[in-house]
């Protein structure tokens, strides 16, 4: 019996399917849905001669040679996998505090300019700054940091089969 016979309606025989399955050769591999391995199958579990293949996905070769293994489970970005980029504040602002003067003190005549030497009581003459008028100052900076850097999954939706291989 062919593989296009199975696809009709006829309901194969035991002896059709041990026909069809006699026709696997030794190192070929399928997914498999059931809980009992056929004999002369072997679970891709690292034994037997068998590729581990539990949790993986198989990835068609090309420029990939058979038996290469790659990937992670889980991946952590790094600035390095960030595009390009940049943040912009706008432009940022103090408020108006109005007119506004600031006072100190200033020594008085025949003391020391080292202000090391001064006490409170060697200042006189509580004077005022001259007002600027009403002003803001601009302000520079960068935005702040966020994210905490933990890995994550880059699983995709699946079901899950084993790979069994013919021994």
């Amino acid at each position: 019996m062919a593989w296009n016979d199975l696809a009709s309606n006829e309901c194969p025989t035991k002896s059709d399917i041990e026909s069809t399955f006699a026709k696997f050769v030794s190192g070929m591999i399928i997914a498999f849905k059931g809980s009992s391995i056929p004999s002369g199958w072997a679970l891709c579990d690292g034994s037997n001669g068998t590729p581990n293949l539990i949790g993986k996905f198989i990835r068609g070769g090309s420029t990939f040679t058979a038996g290469n293994t790659g990937g992670k489970d889980n991946v952590t970005l790094t600035l390095s996998n960030l595009p390009s980029h940049s943040h912009s504040a706008g432009s940022l602002y103090t408020n108006s505090a109005g007119s506004h003067t600031h006072n100190c003190y200033q020594p008085r005549a025949g003391k020391s300019d080292n202000a090391n030497d001064r006490t409170v009581m060697e200042f006189s003459d509580y004077k005022a700054t001259s007002s600027a008028g009403s002003h803001s100052h601009s302000l520079y900076g960068s935005t702040g940091s966020t994210g905490s850097g933990s890995s994550f999954s880059i699983l995709p939706s699946y079901y899950t089969l084993v790979y069994i291989m013919k021994l």
